[in-house]
């Protein structure tokens, strides 16, 4: 990510952090790009942030922060609000989807070097077999117990039936019940999918946000970055 020339470099007291001012624009709505600005504020779940140019409430995006003590790290989340600024810029509040502290803690986000989730049973959920069997081969790779669903109602069968998953990856976009409805549903009958991630590769910002209101904890846009997956997956396990 590139930091732009006025990079911040004090330390906001709150945190103890550092912050470089690249921000990721990650949304699947959206062309992806880097824009540049300056933090103004740091908090436990979010940032204000003055930018050059105005980004929907709603977008998805990432800031990487520099921490003297582990190294640098990314935080994703929402642009929650914007308003000008004095100076006639924009200013921009982000929130994340984890704490900081979560982020920012070796015990809970390791680098992905060594990174392996030995003994997690992963319900992998998607109707192109060939994201099934990218799923199911990287998953198996890292000590996964990998069960697997075509559709949705088949995934709701399994989910009935048991044993519960730790995880559930849910395609958004399938035919007939798509997966917006299996999470409806699973919220409804108060079935234990585990964590969920939502993944999709033609969802709107709405159905990113749909998602996450109705219990995913995270979106992750195909083409799929594996790399990136892991590392939620670990950071969430971490935190349970």
């Amino acid at each position: 990510m590139r930091a732009s020339q006025g990079e911040e470099r004090r330390v906001f007291r709150r945190t103890g952090l550092s912050a470089s001012v690249g921000i990721r624009i990650e949304d699947p709505a959206i062309p992806a790009r880097e824009i540049e600005g300056a933090i103004v504020n740091i908090g436990l779940r979010g940032i204000l942030a003055r930018v050059d140019e105005e980004l929907a409430e709603g977008t998805l995006c990432a800031v990487r922060f520099s921490d003297p003590e582990t190294g640098s790290f990314e935080a994703r989340g929402f642009v929650r609000n914007t308003r000008s600024s004095e100076d006639g810029g924009i200013l921009v509040g982000i929130e994340f989807e984890v704490p900081l502290e979560s982020l920012r803690d070796p015990s809970s986000s390791e680098r992905l070097d060594g990174f392996n989730l030995d003994a997690t049973k992963v319900l992998v959920v998607d109707d192109e077999p060939s994201i099934v069997e990218l799923l199911y081969r990287f998953l198996s790779s890292r000590g996964c117990t990998v069960s697997t669903a075509g559709n949705g109602p088949e995934a709701l069968d399994a989910l009935r039936s048991g044993p519960a998953p730790d995880i559930t990856v849910l395609d958004l976009r399938m035919p007939g019940m798509d997966g917006l409805e299996v999470l409806q549903t699973i919220r409804e009958e108060n079935l234990d999918a585990g964590k969920i991630w939502a993944i999709s590769g033609y969802s709107s910002d709405n159905e990113a946000r749909e998602a996450l209101r109705l219990g995913a904890v995270d979106f992750v846009n195909k083409p799929l970055d594996l790399k990136y997956l892991e590392w939620s997956m670990h950071l969430h396990r971490a935190a349970s």
